[in-house]
């Protein structure tokens, strides 16, 4: 559960607000301002206000502005502390272990201020003009109209000039007759008439941009859903074009999306791609397959691949194929005795020599 706190103001006799702090204990805080001006401690204008007071033989008054919670208590601080003059505070408030919070109060709190700090300002052009030449509090933004774009901004002649905005209706109107289609339009067309946000100031009546302009709103496109060939069907399509090469079908395919192949069909049929050269219907020996862990691994099975070893690997003996198997294709494993254990393995004395009697071509 939150704590409560709360903001209040310290005053004498004559009712002056001279002071604005805020505690979760007001009145013991208010005792404690009392012992801190005899003893010197912390704000020297503050106690000096309060010491001349009880010299004065005046009373010192306590009232509580706002109660808050812990998540908005430092800038409803701030607001407060800018609301009165002649304070004897010695920072602009929200501070918490030398902390100072920066923020901006809300729309209604910051036409309050302009009107009670600066009431001649009654357009953009004052306002910009006065910023310019003089300091403003952190917590008032120096671009109101884009900070309260959404929270009720209208404009500055409207806030602070009144201006008598025509109908939502007769806006429209005046829209569609100079054939107004975009907000960039619309602000270069607008009078002081018309309102710089018209979705904010007629947010009764308002349904959309569209609406406004009377634009037809696009419709959402959904994309063809393309039905794909299996795999024994893509592989039967694409064997008439004879490609022998992957980058041979993605470039083929870039121009050809919406036919049923995939873009990649390792990914797309991953349970059933096998290479290259079978998805292209190449002529390949013999294949045999093993699952290891959760990887599938492709090789040739014994008899094709003690003919391509023989043909194309000079290696003598087992040390021999040790210090060449990182360099082996993909089709021939690492560890033939272990993949080929039950499928035709005797000895690398067999397997690496040319001549030996093995299954017969």
């Amino acid at each position: 559960m939150q704590n409560k706190v709360f903001i209040y103001a310290l005053s004498g006799d004559d009712g002056v607000i001279r002071y604005v702090g805020k505690s979760v204990r007001p009145f013991i805080r208010f005792k404690e301002h009392i012992y801190e001006s005899k003893s010197n401690r912390t704000n020297y204008h503050k106690n000096n206000w309060i010491k001349k007071l009880l010299k004065n033989n005046e009373d010192l008054h306590i009232s509580i502005l706002e109660e808050c919670d812990e998540n908005n208590w430092k800038e409803r601080e701030i607001y407060w502390i800018s609301m009165f003059s002649n304070l004897t505070n010695i920072t602009p408030g929200g501070e918490s272990g030398g902390y100072h919070i920066k923020y901006s109060i809300p729309i209604d709190e910051f036409i309050i201020w302009v009107k009670t700090n600066i009431p001649h300002i009654n357009s953009e052009t004052k306002w910009r003009e006065y910023i310019k030449n003089n300091n403003i509090p952190d917590f008032i933004p120096k671009r109101p109209d884009e900070k309260y774009r959404n929270n009720g901004w209208v404009s500055f002649g409207y806030h602070f000039n009144k201006v008598e905005f025509i109908s939502f209706i007769d806006l429209k109107k005046l829209v569609k007759i100079n054939e107004i289609t975009t907000y960039r339009e619309y602000k270069l067309f607008r009078n002081k008439n018309m309102p710089y946000n018209p979705q904010s100031f007629y947010k009764d009546d308002w349904i959309s941009w569209y609406d406004f302009f009377d634009k037809e709103k696009p419709k959402k496109l959904i994309p063809k859903k393309i039905k794909y060939l299996s795999y024994s069907e893509a592989k039967k399509y694409i064997k008439n074009f004879l490609f022998t090469k992957k980058i041979e079908y993605t470039n083929w395919y870039l121009n050809n999306k919406n036919i049923g192949l995939p873009r990649d069909p390792i990914f797309f049929y991953k349970y059933e791609f096998i290479s290259w050269e079978d998805f292209f219907g190449n002529n390949l020996p013999k294949i045999i397959n093993y699952s290891g862990g959760k990887k599938w691994e492709i090789f040739f099975d014994y008899y094709d691949a003690k003919k391509w070893v023989n043909e194309n690997i000079s290696a003598r003996n087992e040390k021999d194929w040790r210090k060449i198997s990182n360099t082996l294709p993909y089709f021939i494993p690492r560890r033939p005795d272990a993949r080929y254990k039950n499928y035709g393995w005797v000895s690398y004395s067999i397997f690496l020599n040319i001549q030996d009697n093995s299954k017969s071509e």
